[in-house]
């Protein structure tokens, strides 16, 4: 994962404020079919939209100032593991269970005294109880099922 080399459809948190070319923010915005051939062929209408019209997914700004980006354009995903991941990260995976160090973006609860540092980033924008749980996004299947996304559980701290 880069910024400059991303997989189409994954999501990272980035600062509130402008996405990065090639980035759209990830607020349910409606897209043209005709405009973003590959990324509707990978999301479909999972997210709404209709006939010529597809959604992006739609993800809160984060208590901690961060808004999740998506890719536009980029590489298919593939079943390979990012080695350079943002911590909160959403990537498309194709099926199956979630890589070592990552979990289902499937709205469950984590305790926050073994996950700080995602703590950190999500604070309670999903849910739990603030003392003690936090929630993960919670993202459906995509493309029919084939594609699930999973959240990064460890990395580096979003700075974009």
């Amino acid at each position: 994962m880069s910024l400059a080399h991303p997989v189409l459809g994954e999501m990272i948190p980035v600062r509130h404020g402008a996405a990065p070319r090639g980035w759209a923010f990830a607020h349910g915005q409606l897209m043209t079919v005709a405009s973003m051939p590959p990324l509707f062929e990978l999301i479909g209408y999972t997210f709404g939209g209709h006939d010529t019209v597809f959604a992006l997914p739609n993800l809160p700004v984060l208590e901690s100032g961060l808004a999740y980006a998506i890719a536009l354009i980029g590489t298919e995903p593939i079943d390979t593991i990012p080695t350079d991941q943002v911590l909160g990260q959403l990537y498309p995976f194709k099926g199956g269970a979630a890589p070592r160090g990552w979990t289902p973006a499937d709205g469950e609860l984590l305790p926050v005294s073994s996950n700080q540092a995602l703590y950190s980033v999500l604070l309670n924008t999903f849910g739990g109880g603030r003392a003690a749980t936090f929630g993960t996004p919670k993202l459906p299947p995509v493309n029919e099922g084939a594609l699930i996304y999973d959240l990064a559980l460890e990395g580096t701290y979003p700075t974009a």
